[in-house]
């Protein structure tokens, strides 16, 4: 009677919560108990990504890419979610369920190994960024006197010198090439167009999903090749798995080796490109003397520049270019590529007029749009690789524990991991950022030109924030701007009136305003005339005390928000706005 009474039951799946207690194994306190332990597993993550959110929400391009991370990871989820579905409504024989157990969740890793690729290529740029920001601030001027000091002790110029130097040579050609005020962050515009290299890798055509199958099984059928089986091995014994293990092993060595190679000589080709432009932009040969006489004769070329117009002016006729431009996305397909293709074939135009043309740099053997899928579909077969691997390396954790015989095969997967890793931490980074300057330069980029001058009414915006929040903070803790400024002197041992741009940004920073790098290095270099990396803190001060007394004037007599029109021109020795 209970063996009746237990097919019965049977017939219910206890895999549900709602059929808790039916099975003696699955117990209500038991479900309940696990209930609150996800329960507190999904309150970990949310808040987690909570406070994730917060701390970049202050940056566009990174609260993008976040974005496009849910977006992937919801697909992988979904798709999984399916497949478990798929199971448990057993509609599939024993043999086609094991292999969808095998591969339901390769879209996952897919989607993660993307997201852990960009995040390494962001971190990994951001350094080199800082770097170059730091002097790419300085005049030319003061950039060729530093260089002459770092000549005299060196018989070569240091890396991130070199990027600078190739930067300001680049950045004086694509102003005059395109009649930009010298206001124009290049940098920013660079850094723009770097970004969007990297944040489209997230955006995954149908071509890339049929890429990923194509791979997989040339991997495989060149497996099989070497191993000289059929596509399904039938394996009867563990040394016979353990063959073909090591054989797929070295195999997807090699395919990852190929990969390397591939984008270490396509990282020097673009390095090739960013040459042929210098030379092209400054009329000589790349060398270090050369590269120093260059830029000096950019900074004579500044000097008589520097007057040329004041920053509202500046800002007046970039706003005017940025409302003639198109925000569409420059974005490269390999379907795009295949039309491009086809019109050349057909001598057929280009329809759409740009505003901007092609600039005058030859590069031979160079195609914008070509160069742009190869990209892509290097950075995405390093992510399915990366993929397969991740899958493999979580599923023989737990056997490797149990049988120790086994612990060769891990420790294989993570130096392979570390072989990709090389790929999307050293190579990549290098391929997007002179892929960026190359892009940046011979075709003007519509949608992130309008961004770049953009930012200046952006900047303009936080500067009226931040003296309303530093005005908070000395109320609300005690404090007083002359606290501030006094902290900021015990930087200047030689009273000189001049900190480092970074020192005054950190005391903003403690005293109750937070100011991206890149935002106040704009807000610097709208407002006060800097000597090197340095800024003069004194005049900052002074114009914020008077800033707070015409407001506390103004407030007196009406109702005038703090912080209102902080736009001025330059000058030498003080500023005088209102802030």
């Amino acid at each position: 009677m209970s063996e009746a009474l237990n097919a019965s039951i049977a017939k219910y799946d206890s895999n549900a919560f709602f059929h808790a207690g039916f099975e003696p194994s699955v117990s209500i306190i038991g479900c309940l108990g696990f209930v609150a332990a996800n329960v507190v597993l999904a309150i970990i993550i949310e808040h987690g990504l909570d406070v994730v959110e917060r701390v970049i929400e202050r940056h566009p391009t990174y609260f993008k890419l976040l974005t496009k991370m849910y977006r992937e990871l919801m697909v992988g989820g979904f798709t999984a979610f399916v497949s478990k579905r798929i199971q448990q409504w057993n509609i599939m024989s024993n043999e086609h369920e094991n292999m969808l157990n095998a591969s339901d969740d390769m879209v996952l890793y897919y989607g993660i190994a993307i997201a852990l690729q960009s995040i390494v290529m962001f971190w990994r740029l951001r350094r080199h960024n800082s770097q170059v920001d730091k002097l790419s601030i300085m005049t030319s001027q003061e950039l060729c006197d530093e260089l002459q000091r770092e000549t005299s002790s060196k018989h070569h110029l240091p890396e991130v010198y070199h990027s600078v130097v190739k930067m300001k040579i680049i950045r004086r050609y694509f102003l005059n090439a395109y009649t930009l005020p010298e206001l124009f962050s290049f940098p920013k515009y660079l850094r723009a167009i770097q970004d969007s290299e990297i944040i489209q890798l997230f955006d995954i055509e149908l071509f890339a999903w049929l890429l990923m199958v194509g791979v997989y099984l040339a991997f495989f059928t060149v497996c099989d090749a070497v191993d000289r089986i059929n596509l399904a091995p039938d394996l009867q014994t563990f040394d016979e798995a353990k063959k073909v293990i090591r054989t797929r092993l070295l195999v997807l060595f090699f395919f990852i080796a190929a990969l390397g190679i591939a984008m270490y000589l396509l990282s020097l080709y673009l390095q090739h490109c960013v040459q042929r432009i210098v030379v092209q932009a400054s009329n000589t040969a790349a060398e270090d003397h050369q590269l120093i006489a260059a830029l000096e004769r950019i900074a004579n070329e500044e000097s008589n520049l520097a007057r040329d117009e004041t920053p509202e002016i500046a800002i007046e006729r970039m706003n005017k270019i940025a409302d003639s431009l198109s925000e569409r996305p420059d974005h490269s397909t390999i379907w795009g590529l295949f039309q491009s293709g086809v019109r050349k074939c057909l001598g057929r135009q280009r329809t759409r007029e740009l505003k901007f043309q092609v600039a005058k740099i030859h590069i031979p053997f160079f195609s914008r749009k070509l160069l742009h899928v190869v990209i892509k579909l290097m950075l995405n077969m390093n992510a399915m690789y990366l993929a397969l691997e991740l899958q493999c390396f979580f599923t023989i954790l737990r056997p490797t524990f149990t049988y120790p015989e086994l612990l060769w095969y891990p420790a294989i997967l993570l130096a392979l991991v570390l072989a990709l890793g090389v790929n999307m931490a050293f190579i990549a980074p290098r391929i997007v950022y002179n892929m960026a300057v190359v892009n940046a330069t011979v075709r003007v980029n519509p949608a992130e030109l309008k961004r770049s001058v953009e930012h200046f009414t952006e900047v303009l915006e936080i500067q009226r924030k931040m003296v309303a929040a530093l005005l908070h903070f000395t109320q609300t803790h005690l404090k007083s701007l002359a606290d501030m400024e006094a902290e900021l002197k015990l930087q200047d041992d030689k009273g000189t009136g001049y900190v480092e741009i970074d020192d005054l940004r950190h005391a903003i920073k403690r005293y109750g305003f937070k100011f991206s790098k890149n935002k106040f290095n704009t807000f610097i270099r709208l407002q006060f005339k800097t000597k090197g990396t340095k800024v003069p803190y004194e005049t900052f001060f002074k114009t914020l005390f008077h800033t707070v007394e015409m407001n506390e004037i103004q407030n007196s007599t009406a109702s005038t928000p703090v912080g209102a029109n902080l736009l001025s021109p330059k000058k030498t020795t003080s500023v005088s706005f209102n802030m």
